[in-house]
């Protein structure tokens, strides 16, 4: 059972540290979704059949993808709610879901390419919120910095 009263005296720091720490893993999903699309073809060449097959199968995508959105979505959510109230954040997350979903739907053959930018767009979403974040007076003043 979890005791509450150790969190009671979590203060601006503490969330701001769960909050980094969520930029930190949607950073590393979108990265590994770049890599995925962008080395692909050298590990198919490199790797026996059997072994590229498992990450050449459309679930495997599919699973990073959805864990990148999903973590994404989340830090933008708290970090909007609790720190910054900026909206940008949401935009360039939107900007990368379009050229996500659109290389996925429209199956065209710039596919690789629209995902990795995509993904790469996310990975900035995420570098621009944790900008943000430390750099919100409330969070300042919550830490000890009345400056």
């Amino acid at each position: 059972m979890i005791n509450t009263n150790q969190f009671s005296s979590i203060n601006g720091a503490g969330r701001m540290a769960v909050k980094t720490d969520l930029d930190i893993v949607g950073i590393v999903l979108s990265t590994l979704c770049v890599l995925q699309c962008a080395f692909l073809p050298m590990l198919i060449a490199l790797m026996p059949s059997l072994a590229a097959a498992f990450i050449v199968d459309e679930s495997v995508e599919w699973i990073v993808l959805t864990a990148a959105l999903a973590t994404a979505l989340t830090a933008f959510i708290r970090g909007f709610h609790r720190y910054h109230r900026r909206w940008s954040v949401f935009g360039y997350f939107a900007l990368g879901v379009v050229f996500i979903a659109g290389a996925k739907l429209l199956h065209i053959g710039w596919e690789p390419m629209l995902v990795s930018t995509g993904a790469l767009t996310v990975a900035y979403a995420h570098l621009h919120n944790r900008r943000l974040c430390k750099t919100c007076p409330v969070c300042n003043i919550e830490n000890g910095d009345r400056s």
